[in-house]
């Protein structure tokens, strides 16, 4: 049997109210003009045995008795509250108790009250009596007429929230360890732009592993059963973390529907997460927010409008609404006139914020009359603004046309809102009935809370809570669901017998939760009861003094004095007692009745209680109240409790003792520690030791640094381990990390008879690490001390003592010039794997560096989970000098068989050559100088063309199927695909500077074709206008024409597809480049091979001239500019050699040797690499230009 969450302390169903009125329709269950009906049968009562704990604010949990997050066990001051229903043969002086972990939490006697009326039984289990992180068993149990206990139920206890602690505070509502959502699709992350041929099967994100700072303690980790809830817009979507993605460090990819792209916003919508765990802990604060534009819209949306008292905030570019600069509502700018308005048109804006107490909505319509008008201003309340201080108001508007299916929406706008915070949680209940703010004994009492914002089916947990006069506590809930049938409240009601009787002369405080959410109640009303009486005080006992209230035996040899000390309430011939209960005895024991006649009155009363059941209470309480009635009436009035400790008090006089470490005097030791890591174990071992109770909770507690150094170890029994007079806790040494050179303390405290005393604490210093251990910072690529900067590069750490993934590592270069090379970056788990870090120092960086430079390199490592260099440990200081080797090729990669043809990315990432001999893509990572070669189809490879701005590459062939001559091959995951749309072998091969277009050749026919690279779409050619079987075409830089080489070169006129020009080449040409965009003359380079030449041509105007041949050329083979500096560069394949062309002068000034059999060659987009294809070696070299 599981709990059941909606099964709470009965109380009589209450109407659902149809209109706006102050009271329920009359004739309705529970309606004060049908008494009768207050009288329906109450459920059955059931034995002691079958009873159920109602337990306060618990949240279900499937297959299980349910969950206490945080909020639940701090929600009330004085516990956690659970209900006993009246059960079978309950009578007079049963003693209800509740034992937590079996051990007894809370207890109550009955009252012949009690029977009469079949009150439950409210227990406040104090919250620190459950184990944090842990299943609590939880028991009733009572003692009298018939004695027995329910079944154990099993409550989990999480207290944490995922995602840990914001670490930031000045951000507001926004948590920076839970990181910014990530979409998968390259081009959404890059532009933040979602369009309706996204959203067909769904958009995935990614949701990285939180929180962001992994030395951020377990507790708050990634968990199974965790939801995160993705909220874009105010719509939100949700994911359940699985087993396998709470164990993984990988990101968690959830997908957000196609259905909920369409509630959405069109334009502008923040995209932000937070996440709750099983029990319902919330995350602090939301994601790190971002903006993505939802373009999913088919049809035309109209301008955005503007809140006209909105400002901009140019430090932070941010607009900004000041709440506090207003004192009357704002204004919504609308444009009317031209966005096509008409008569009869409604305008809906719609104002929208995301705020710790959810999503907050307010419309507004505007009847369109005049559409002829310019604007018109739409009322932004002043109130509503205020709600969301602190985090974005977003603003759009929708034109609603009668007759037409969908409205029609415009681009959102979004301000920040700042100002003064206000209270957004819901508004308090309201309690009718009052009479000038006291509860009367009226019956039912009704209270309603407000419709507001709460929705149809919205879950409301309504609860009442106080303390009776003599301190007992008192709590009753109910639970409804909103319907369509509650406009403007939701009414409760509750028995004044059952519920408020006992607190006349005290109050109770009434507030609900919404949807389980505990974390965010209701605001709270508190409402007097009856005429309000002051609380009886407690008896007093000189022979338990305070602050401790203890007995102590061996100091008092006799019976216990209690005293009454002299009280108003206390009149002439009125009867006074005291009772006293043991809470190991369970029974309760009065003394007689003294009657206050003339000899007391206005004295102070003595009392006696025996020894004997104070010794019977040993190391337990005995609790002390006392009464007064008023002869003949049996009627009486209780005192707050006196709890006196009984026996000596529990002494810890040995701290804990740490057995790998040594010691240095009294509570302080020393602790290597290199003891505690490979190859010893890597655990540290505490011993406690103190007259222990099997009854008793130990823990042990670690005091110093905050997160990695303070683990929380769970608590245990008073019970030595076997054999012996001492616990051991052993714990992973990991926090030893936090204080090399440091020192922190451990304590442990004993909890017993929900009393706790700390032990004397234990001070460990940690030694330092000795200098050799973290000898581990090098250059591996160094030799002797000599860094080649015209190699690949890298600072290596090897694995250092506490080496594991989440540690933060920082690493700096110091020279001429300065360089971060790792900024505090966590150890990933590769690294791990790897026993290493390993970092590529940029290329660049020693570009400018003179040979025999110095450079220092440092290094530190974040073990205290600080981040932060001034409590990092420092690796040794590396000092290296810089000496180039001779020649200007950096390297060398190796590549596919006959490295014919190279394109470089724009982004510099990647380099992509066309393989000759063996027909092959080779796909370079120049982040890891490593390559990728796939085979493709057909018999050779005749040219490439790499878009600009996505991850295609277009390349040409000769011998694959017609269905296969223009293949595209995706360089991100190295998949192929063949658009079927030329039919025949191809050659040259271009595309456009924006890469909206692609032009192909075929290598006997007079066509070039048009391709739209967008719509992967055929548009044509420019037929018989282009000579035979052109082997290169280029476009130039305004994308105006293309250049066709072969026996002649042609220039042709993109737009009107027209030839304007063919001059001959005496010879067949392979390969040719235009000047860049900014160039001093617009040129064409055209290699002639077999006429060992290089021709120029000035295609300045829309023109295509002759200017110059540069002959003796050793066979040229490729031709390209440098897109910076006035320089082209061609290859002499017979020579093995580049040729630097000015481009100024147009003639050649210098030359680069080294190569193999040089063909095609690329210049990087910020020119600072020069790639060439060695046809020879199958390599391509990287030149440093």
């Amino acid at each position: 049997m599981s709990y059941d969450p909606d099964h709470l302390l009965h109380v009589p169903s209450a109407p659902r109210s149809a209109d706006s009125s102050d009271k329920p329709a009359g004739g309705l269950s529970g309606d004060p003009a049908n008494p009768t009906l207050l009288e329906e049968e109450e459920e059955e009562k059931v034995p002691f045995s079958d009873l159920v704990l109602n337990i306060a604010n618990i949240t279900p949990i499937p297959g299980t008795d349910g969950g206490l997050n945080n909020a639940a066990l701090i929600v009330n001051p004085s516990g956690v509250n659970c209900t006993f229903r009246p059960w079978i043969n309950m009578a007079y002086d049963d003693r209800a108790s509740i034992n937590v972990n079996d051990i007894e939490a809370a207890h109550y006697n009955v009252t012949e009250e009690d029977v009469r009326v079949g009150r439950s039984v409210t227990l406040t289990i104090d919250r620190f009596k459950f184990v944090d992180q842990a299943q609590n068993k939880l028991q009733g149990v009572v003692k009298g007429v018939n004695s027995g206990t329910t079944r154990e139920f099993s409550i989990l206890v999480d207290s944490k929230a995922p995602g840990g602690l914001d670490p930031d505070g000045s951000t507001e509502l926004t948590n920076e360890n839970l990181a910014r959502i990530e979409f998968v699709d390259p081009i959404i992350e890059s532009t933040g732009i979602v369009n309706s041929g996204h959203i067909t099967n769904g958009v995935k994100i990614r949701i990285a592993k939180y929180p962001v700072n992994q030395a951020v303690d377990q507790v708050y980790h990634r968990k199974e059963g965790d939801v995160i809830h993705v909220n874009i817009g105010g719509v939100v979507s949700t994911h359940q973390v699985t087993n396998a993605e709470a164990a993984s460090n990988e990101p968690v990819i959830m997908t957000i529907e196609h259905g909920k792209w369409m509630e959405m916003t069109k334009g502008a919508n923040i995209a932000l997460w937070y996440v709750r765990d099983r029990v319902g802990n919330q995350s602090f604060g939301f994601s790190i927010p971002r903006t993505i534009q939802n373009r999913t819209y088919a049809g035309t949306s109209l301008s955005a409008g503007e809140v006209h008292e909105h400002e901009y905030d140019a430090d932070n570019n941010e607009y900004y609404i000041d709440a506090d600069a207003h004192a009357r509502d704002l204004n919504y700018k609308v444009r009317l006139n031209g966005d096509g308005w008409q008569i009869n048109d409604e305008l809906h804006v719609t104002y929208f914020g995301l705020t710790s107490a959810g999503a907050l909505k307010h419309i507004e319509t505007y009847p369109v009359l005049r559409p002829d008008l310019l604007r018109v201003d739409i009322r932004l309340p002043l109130a509503f603004v205020k709600q969301l201080v602190g985090v974005s108001l977003i603003a759009y508007h929708e034109r609603v046309r009668p007759g037409e299916p969908e409205n029609v929406p415009s681009e959102t706008v979004i301000y920040k809102v700042r100002g003064t915070p206000v209270d957004n949680r819901y508004p308090a209940p309201i309690v009718e009935g009052l009479v000038n703010g006291t509860l009367p004994n009226i019956d039912p009492v009704w209270i309603k809370v407000p419709r507001g914002r709460l929705i149809k089916d919205d879950r409301i947990e309504l609860s009442i809570t106080g303390k009776t006069p003599s301190g007992d506590d008192v709590y009753a809930s109910d639970v409804l669901r909103v319907t369509e049938d509650d406009p403007d409240y939701i009414w409760f009601s509750f028995r004044y017998q059952l519920v408020f009787k006992p607190l006349e002369g005290s109050a109770f405080t009434a507030k609900y939760v919404v949807n389980r959410d505990a974390e965010n109640p209701s605001q709270a009303v508190t409402v007097p009861v009856g005429d309000i009486a002051l609380p009886l005080p407690a008896p007093v006992s000189p022979d338990a003094p305070p602050p401790e209230h203890r007995f102590d035996e061996l100091v008092t040899k006799g019976n216990l004095r209690a005293n009454v000390e002299w009280h108003s309430s206390i009149a002439l011939n009125d009867e006074v007692r005291i009772l006293a209960e043991g809470s190991k005895t369970n029974d309760s024991v009065p003394t007689s009745w003294l009657k206050v006649d003339g000899t007391w009155y206005g004295d102070t009363l003595p009392f006696y209680i025996p020894r004997t059941l104070l010794l019977n209470n040993r190391h337990g309480t005995v609790t002390l109240r006392w009464e007064v009635r008023t002869p003949p009436s049996v009627s009486v009035r209780r005192s707050l409790p006196l709890i006196v400790k009984v026996g000596v008090g529990l002494q810890l006089t040995e701290c804990p003792t740490l057995v790998e470490a040594d010691p240095v005097s009294s509570c302080r030791v020393s602790l290597d520690p290199l003891r505690v890591w490979t190859p010893f174990a890597r655990t540290t071992t505490f011993r406690v030791t103190y007259p222990m109770d099997r009854n008793d909770w130990v823990t042990l507690k670690i005091e110093g640094k905050a997160g990695v150094g303070t683990p929380q170890i769970p608590p245990k029994r008073g019970v030595p381990d076997a054999g012996h007079d001492y616990i051991t806790f052993a714990w992973l040494s990991d926090f030893i990390a936090a204080y090399p050179g440091e020192s922190f303390e451990v304590y442990f405290e004993v909890l017993r008879d929900n009393d706790t005393t700390e032990s004397p604490r234990l001070t460990v210093q940690v030694q330092r690490f000795p200098a050799q251990t973290l000898n581990l910072l090098s250059v591996p690529e160094a030799v002797n001390g000599v860094i080649d900067p015209d190699k690949a590069n890298s600072v290596q750490i090897r694995a250092w003592p506490f080496f594991r993934a989440g540690r933060a590592v920082g690493i700096n270069l110091y020279s001429t010039t300065d360089l971060a090379l790792r900024r505090a970056i966590d150890v990933t788990p590769a690294e791990v794997s790897a026993g290493r870090t390993l970092d590529r120092i940029p290329t660049e960086y020693f570009e400018d560096f003179a040979d025999d430079t110095d450079v220092r390199v440092e290094g530190w490592v974040s073990m205290d989970g600080y981040n932060c260099e001034e409590t990092a440990q420092r690796f040794n200081v590396g000092i290296y000098r810089v000496r180039r080797a001779a020649g200007g090729i950096v390297r060398e990669i190796d590549v596919g068989n006959g490295p014919t043809y190279i394109v470089v990315s724009r982004d510099g990432k990647q380099v992509c050559v066309g393989n000759g001999r063996t027909p092959s893509i080779s796909v370079i990572d120049l982040e890891n100088n490593s390559a990728r070669t796939v085979n493709t189809v057909g018999s050779i490879i005749n040219g490439l063309a790499l878009h600009p701005s996505n991850s295609n590459l277009y390349f040409s062939v000769e011998g694959a199927p017609t269905s296969q001559s223009t293949p595209i091959l995706n360089i991100s995951n190295f998949t192929f695909r063949y658009p079927n749309w030329l039919g025949s072998n191809t050659r040259a091969i271009c595309l456009n500077p924006g890469g909206t277009r692609l032009f192909v050749g075929t290598p006997a026919g007079t066509h070039i074709y048009y391709w739209n690279a967008v719509t992967e779409r055929y548009e044509g050619n420019a037929a018989n206008t282009v000579q035979a079987g052109s082997r290169a075409i280029i476009t130039n830089p305004q994308g105006t024409a293309f250049y066709s080489v072969s026996e002649s070169t042609q220039r042709v006129d993109i737009n009107s597809r027209v030839r304007t020009h063919s001059v001959a080449n005496n010879g067949i040409a392979s390969a040719l480049a235009h000047s860049p965009l900014f160039a001093s003359l617009e040129r064409l380079f055209v290699c002639v091979p077999n006429l060992s030449k290089v021709d120029i041509y000035n295609t300045y105007n829309n023109g295509l001239t002759f200017v110059k041949s540069l002959t003796g050329l050793a066979t040229p083979r490729g031709v390209a500019f440098h897109p910076v500096k006035p320089l082209a560069y061609v290859t002499e394949f017979a020579s093995n050699t580049v040729r630097i062309i000015d481009t100024t002068t147009e003639e050649l000034v210098g030359s680069i040797p080294g190569f193999n059999q040089p063909t095609g060659l690329a210049c990087s987009e910020d020119g600072r690499y020069l790639f060439v294809c060695n046809f020879g070696n199958n390599t391509v070299a990287v030149v440093n230009v």
